[in-house]
């Protein structure tokens, strides 16, 4: 599932395909930070101190 949030799938498509009734479940078992996210955050932190 974290393919598909690092895709840009909103948290709450992603609950409803797993039909959990709790989005905070959801990321609990199935979201993780992965090597993609962590690349992708940095030109974001970046440009917030320019």
């Amino acid at each position: 599932m974290s393919f598909l949030a690092e895709q840009g799938i909103p948290l709450e498509t992603i609950q409803d395909r797993v039909e959990h009734t709790r989005g905070s479940r959801v990321a609990d078992i199935y979201l993780h930070v992965t090597k993609k996210t962590k690349d992708l955050i940095i030109p974001v932190l970046d440009s917030l101190t320019k």
